[in-house]
C-alpha cells in the first residue's frame, strides 16, 4: 500500500512540476514583455530637441550640457508619468522597481545620437540622476577625459558620499554620486565640477553602447551596498 501511495505522489509531483515549468517561463516573458512595452513607451514619448556643441576643434567638441540635462529630464519626466498612469489603473500606487522591472537603457537609447557624433565629449556630472542611474559596472575602465578631449586617467570605481560644497556655482549638501579614477601618475582623484559642469566628459564612441539606467535587482542592491558605505563612519 505504501508503495502503491508513494508511486502515485511520485507521478503527482512530476505531473505538478511539468506543469509549473511552463507556467513560470510564460510569467517570466510576460515580465519581458511589459517591461519591454514600458520602456519602448517611454523612450517613444520623449521628445529631444536638436543636439547642440561647444567647441571648434575636432576631438574637443562636447556636447552642451543644458542639452545632456533636457533629455535626462525629459526622461525622467516620461517615467514618472507611465509609473503613475500604471497605477491609476490599478488603483493604488506602484513602485518603478515593479512597473520597470529589470528594465536597461543604453546611452545610446536614452540620447538617441548618430555614428557621426562618435568623436564627440558628452559631459558626464551635470546631471546628478545620470550619474545615479548608471551602474558602477559601466564606468569602471572607461578613459574619463576634460572639456577639450584631453586624457585625466581611467575610471576606477563609483561611490557615494555626503557633500557639503559649492560646484559651478550651485551648493550640494546630501549624499552624492562620485566616480573616482587614475590619473597618470597613478595618483586616485575624484571628478568634481569645480568650475564648469562639463568639466568632465566621455567620448561618445566609448560609452554609447553601455547602460545609463538600470532597473534590476542587482542595480538596486548595488544602490543599498553604496549607502551603507556612505553612511559608514570614517576609520580613525
Amino acid at each position: 500500500m505504501k508503495r502503491i501511495v508513494s508511486v502515485v505522489l511520485g507521478f503527482t509531483l512530476m505531473a505538478i512540476a511539468a506543469w509549473a515549468i511552463p507556467g513560470n517561463q510564460s510569467a517570466e516573458e510576460s515580465n519581458q514583455a511589459r517591461m519591454a512595452r514600458n520602456k519602448r513607451t517611454i523612450l517613444q514619448r520623449m521628445e529631444r530637441e536638436e543636439v547642440t556643441f561647444r567647441g571648434k576643434k575636432e576631438g574637443e567638441k562636447r556636447i552642451r550640457w543644458e542639452w545632456v540635462d533636457d533629455v535626462v529630464n525629459r526622461y525622467l519626466f516620461e517615467k514618472r508619468v507611465l509609473l503613475i498612469e500604471k497605477s491609476v489603473q490599478e488603483k493604488y500606487a506602484l513602485r518603478s522597481r515593479w512597473v520597470l522591472k529589470n528594465m536597461k537603457v543604453t546611452f545610446q537609447e536614452l540620447f538617441d545620437l548618430g555614428s557621426e557624433n562618435d568623436d564627440k565629449l558628452l559631459p558626464i556630472l551635470s546631471h546628478r540622476a545620470l550619474l545615479f542611474m548608471v551602474p558602477a559596472a559601466t564606468f569602471e575602465g572607461l578613459t574619463l577625459r576634460g572639456k577639450k578631449g584631453e586624457v585625466k586617467g581611467i575610471v576606477k570605481r563609483k561611490f557615494r558620499r555626503w557633500e557639503n560644497e559649492v560646484e559651478a556655482t550651485v551648493r550640494f549638501i546630501g549624499y552624492i554620486d562620485r566616480l573616482e579614477y587614475e590619473d597618470e601618475k597613478g595618483k586616485l582623484r575624484v571628478a568634481k565640477s569645480k568650475f564648469s559642469w562639463d568639466a568632465f566628459t566621455f567620448r561618445w564612441g566609448d560609452i554609447k553602447d553601455l547602460v545609463a539606467d538600470d532597473m534590476s535587482q542587482a542595480k538596486a542592491i548595488e544602490d543599498l551596498r553604496l549607502d551603507r558605505d556612505a553612511r559608514a563612519p570614517e576609520p580613525e
